[in-house]
């Protein structure tokens, strides 16, 4: 499924880009590194591309679960800006993949990094495995990459030695989004799905909420609704507005407003009724009390 993904990301984004013999050249840095029990450190995953230029970028990273743990994977300064899979734990296993629109072209461009803590003593190396790098050629070439592994070596505790990483401090919302409404035959019966994508160069997206409807005069009670992407509405006949927000990780919200496909005629809307009404009442309740006062 990852590399439909990438397939599909790959003929979106696909720009002509003049072709290069040598290697791109990931590392994973520290390439060395003894810590001690207990301790904290952070594992960078970069990529030199020499003169290539790369827009798709995918693997699994490994790590020896019998001596560190991940504490926080963090996507900040990241140089992939549209995450088709975010990095996330599976056991021993980091998977990711991604994209750049228009490729990336440099020297030491971080793809994500991984904050560890040392679980126990022992030696192993955190490494690359399947990886799969596009050219931003036009046509989807496979890069040539070569990989620089890191060995670690956990070593006894040291009470005067125990380092920890700080959190991030992170007070920007998401990026600004737009959410996408369509019907495709292959999926959830073809009805019509609600598709986002947001991006967060802090602490990264923790989660979407959706409230359908949108808060209004009746929707103001609507709750919001933890969801995965794609969605699709409760609203079969698109024709009511709702809200869509991304949360990151440090908490900070962005909420979209998503106006309805097949709007209603602004009679048959019982917002507009109830407007109507209101303003009708207190018209009348106006007059009542002013005749009084004669």
């Amino acid at each position: 499924m990852r590399y439909l993904y990438i397939i599909v990301v790959m003929s979106l984004t696909a720009i002509v880009s003049p072709l290069n013999l040598f290697a791109a050249q990931v590392t994973v840095l520290p390439e060395q590194k003894s810590v001690i029990e207990n301790a904290e450190f952070q594992t960078d995953i970069t990529i030199n591309t020499g003169n290539e230029s790369i827009n798709t970028f995918s693997g699994i990273l490994s790590f020896p679960q019998e001596i560190i743990a991940v504490k926080e994977v963090r996507t900040t300064g990241s140089i992939i800006n549209y995450w088709v899979e975010e990095p996330k734990v599976n056991g021993q296993e980091i998977h990711f993949a991604g994209m750049t629109p228009g490729g990336f072209t440099g020297a030491r461009g971080l793809l994500f990094s991984v904050v560890f803590t040392a679980a126990g003593q022992g030696q192993g190396t955190i490494q690359i495995k399947d990886p799969l790098f596009l050219k931003n050629d036009g046509q989807g070439t496979a890069a040539k990459i070569s990989i620089s592994n890191s060995s670690i070596d956990v070593l006894a505790p040291d009470v005067r030695r125990n380092i920890t990483i700080p959190p991030l401090t992170d007070v920007i919302p998401p990026e600004p989004f737009i959410p996408e409404i369509s019907n495709i035959p292959a999926l959830y019966k073809n009805a019509w799905t609600v598709f986002f994508v947001a991006q967060d160069k802090g602490t990264g997206i923790d989660h979407y909420e959706i409230q359908e409807p949108a808060g209004g005069l009746l929707g103001f009670f609507t709750p919001w609704v933890r969801v995965t992407n794609p969605y699709p509405l409760k609203d079969q006949s698109v024709s009511s507005a709702f809200n869509v927000r991304a949360v990151d990780k440090a908490g900070n919200i962005r909420t979209v407003h998503v106006s309805p496909l097949h709007p209603k005629a602004w009679y048959a809307s019982l917002t507009y009724w109830f407007i109507i009404v209101g303003i009708i009442a207190f018209v009348i309740v106006t007059k009542q009390i002013v005749w009084r006062k004669r």
